[in-house]
């Protein structure tokens, strides 16, 4: 026996809904006889007959640490075999409407709560329990309760609780609350059975009343109760079984019953009976046929008694003796009647002398007429019977039955599986039209032109662009140091020859000197036409750098590497271009040339079979993929897959440089970079010299 509690709201046969833990995890399980099902607080549907067995349980209590409350509902024409235990409020209900029932197989007890009961039929439709019904412990427990105009039927003991109104059975409303068992009150105020309203209540079985209460109640006189009873007051109080304002005796059910009464004292109790229950009278076969009798005359005699007359001279009958005188015919009497009558039958004796008596044939003649009548299957024995087998019917083989056959062909019949739809469903072969021919190898090229829509940027000749041998790729770092160069350089910069040498320099400083007291003068001439009054070595070389740098750029950027050579380009287009190169594996006179319009293949190895037009319609599955090459798009599909050159295609190659384009370019760069005046930096005097001269000047 397993415990299993709901985790979920679903259906009963849900594999997500039931645990072996109140807070466990959900799984697929299997229902046994004697399992105990936990509602949880949640609402379970009983979507499918279920079946616990004799022990098993339907609850919504906290057993097994569950959480209180939840209900089963069942589904229309549905059997939960289990017995139904309530905590507080309905554990199983049915809300089908007329003509629609369910059915609970077990035993029905109220919870601690009141709430319509354990089991409850809600609507119109019929509950049917086989079990017996006992109410809770707690107000308003019934035990089952038939809550509108639907019917209840009950087959077993219902039994009012412990409690404060808890009926083992209730009649809420206006619907057929129907008993087929005893009703017997509880040991508060629950009635066996209840009918609280204007519906009809029948129990046909007897009414016991409890030290507490009757058997059945209902306080209404506009109800219809039909009791059948008997009828049996409380031993020790003498409580009157039926505790309803109007009832009525199903006659129609049990014409023989009785209801106790107690005596003064209650020492003793007395039956009141029905006429036809009433002890100590003759049966009524043994009572002269038309005679009534018994109390009330309700019962009437059926023996019937013949007259005298028809009963033999001296024999008794009723109170006095048979006249009846029988006379005897004489022999010749008998033999006249015999011989005059038309039909005469012989049943027995013997006839010592027969007239007119047919001719009777002999032994051999009956045999052979018997021969000849049964000749057909007599000429079937053609052989004696121990002359064949001896084998009875249970020597002989099993033979499979017609179903073990068919199943096991088709288990042979694999081929079976490929009848995934029906053969009406496929190509007809008078619908179906064979390609005349393949397409041309012009038709071919056509479609993929159309289906490379790249092609389009193949806009001019690949001839006109610039070679990958002839073009010599610049260093970043070159072009960003010939850029800074440039942007310094004015739009009309200086000849070289403006420019005065060193000896220029030199002459022109020594022809400026006054005398040899001016050297200071001098020297503070050249150091307030660079603005620095703190004249320094390297204060005098940094205005220099300065100088020459405002107008040609950084000294440090002037590139002094060569470009790349021609071979140094190729080693590296090639390693570029590792990849496609390497598909180039043997030359291309080597590969298959075409023929007129299709290539000719000279070799076929690994050609399938020959295979006939019966071979392709006996599949019951025919798929026909194509009649000729491959189509445009698997050509595409086989060149994106093989080759990265279509996706390399991505812009128009018109919006490209020109092969002589980027050679201008870079022309026009040099001729800017030639103007450097590279010679006044070669030429400008160094410190030493400067320093000279300023010694020469001073001395």
């Amino acid at each position: 026996m397993a415990t299993y509690f709901a985790r979920k709201a679903g259906n009963i046969n849900a594999t997500d809904v039931w645990a072996t833990a109140p807070a466990g995890t959900a799984s697929a399980v299997t229902f046994a006889a004697g399992d105990v099902l936990m509602a949880n607080s949640f609402a379970i549907t009983v979507n499918v007959s279920t079946d616990l067995g004799a022990t098993g349980e339907v609850r919504n209590d906290t057993t097994g640490g569950a959480t209180t409350g939840g209900t089963f509902t069942l589904s229309n024409g549905i059997t939960l075999t289990a017995n139904i235990f309530s905590a507080s409020g309905v554990c199983v209900t049915f809300n089908g409407t007329s003509g629609q029932s369910a059915n609970i197989v077990g035993n029905v007890t109220g919870g601690v709560g009141g709430g319509d009961g354990a089991a409850k039929n809600a609507s119109t439709g019929t509950l049917n329990i086989t079990g017996n019904v006992t109410g809770g412990t707690n107000s308003g427990a019934y035990g089952a309760n038939n809550n509108s105009t639907g019917t209840l039927n009950i087959s077993g003991n219902c039994t009012g609780g412990s409690s404060v109104t808890t009926h083992g059975a209730n009649n809420a409303s206006t619907g057929v609350l129907n008993i087929t068992g005893n009703a017997t009150g509880g040991t508060s105020t629950g009635y066996g059975a209840n009918n609280a309203s204007t519906g009809t209540l029948i129990v046909n079985g007897t009414v016991l009343a409890s030290e507490f209460l009757s058997g059945v109640g209902g306080a209404n006189r506009a109800q219809v109760t039909l009791l059948t009873g008997p009828f049996l007051i409380s031993p020790t109080f003498g409580v009157n079984p039926i505790g309803c304002l109007a009832w009525r005796w199903a006659s129609a059910l049990n014409n023989q019953t009785y209801i106790e009464v107690g005596t003064q004292t209650l020492l003793q109790k007395r039956n009141l009976v029905t006429p036809d229950n009433a002890t100590n009278f003759p049966a009524a076969s043994n009572v002269r046929s038309g005679i009534t009798y018994g109390i009330g005359g309700v019962v009437t005699g059926t023996c019937a008694v013949p007259s005298p007359a028809a009963v033999a001279m001296g024999t008794p009958v009723d109170n006095t003796v048979g006249t009846l005188t029988i006379s005897v015919p004489t022999a010749s009497e008998i033999a006249t009647a015999v011989w005059g009558a038309s039909t005469k039958t012989i049943t027995g004796g013997v006839v010592d002398t027969l007239t007119n008596a047919p001719t009777v044939p002999t032994p051999s003649q009956i045999a052979s007429q018997v021969r000849t009548e049964l000749s057909t299957e007599l000429s079937r024995l053609d052989v004696a019977t121990s002359t064949r087998s001896t084998l009875t019917t249970g020597d002989l083989p099993s033979v499979p039955s017609a179903a073990s056959v068919a199943s096991a062909v088709r288990t042979e019949l694999t081929e079976l599986s490929n009848l995934d739809a029906s053969v009406s469903s496929r190509l007809a072969s008078a619908a179906y039209t064979a390609p005349t021919s393949a397409p041309t190898a012009a038709a071919v090229a056509s479609a993929v032109r159309a289906e490379l829509t790249e092609l389009s940027n193949l806009d001019a000749s690949v001839s006109s662009r610039l070679a990958s041998a002839s073009y010599t790729a610049p260093a970043n770092s070159d072009i960003s140091a010939i850029k800074s160069k440039t942007d310094n350089l004015p739009a009309s910069p200086a000849a070289v020859s403006d420019i005065p040498t060193t000896a220029q320099i030199s002459a022109a400083v020594e022809g400026s000197l006054l005398n040899e007291g001016d050297g200071q003068a001098v020297l503070n001439a050249i150091v307030g036409a660079i603005g620095n009054q703190n004249l320094s070595e390297v204060s005098l070389v940094a205005a220099i750098r300065s100088d020459l740098e405002r107008v040609g750029g950084k000294i440090d950027s002037i590139p002094t590497s060569s470009a790349p050579s021609a071979s140094t380009v190729a080693g590296a287009v090639r390693t570029e271009l590792a990849t496609e190169l390497g598909r180039l594996d043997a030359s291309v006179s080597s590969r298959l040339s075409p023929s007129g319009t299709l290539a000719t293949v000279t070799n076929l190895t690994n050609a399938p079979a020959s295979v006939t037009p019966t071979d392709i319609w006996s599949h019951a599955t025919r798929t026909l993929t194509s009649a000729s090459g491959p189509t445009a798009v698997q050509i595409r599909q086989e060149m994106d897959s093989n080759s990265t050159k279509l996706a390399n295609l991505d812009t128009n190659v018109g919006s490209r440089a020109a092969s002589g384009t980027l050679a201008s370019d870079v022309t026009a760069i040099k001729a800017k970079t030639d103007a450097l005046n590279v010679d006044r930096v070669n030429n400008t005097a160094t410190l030493s010299q400067v320093g000279n001269l300023l010694a020469q000047a001073n001395s």
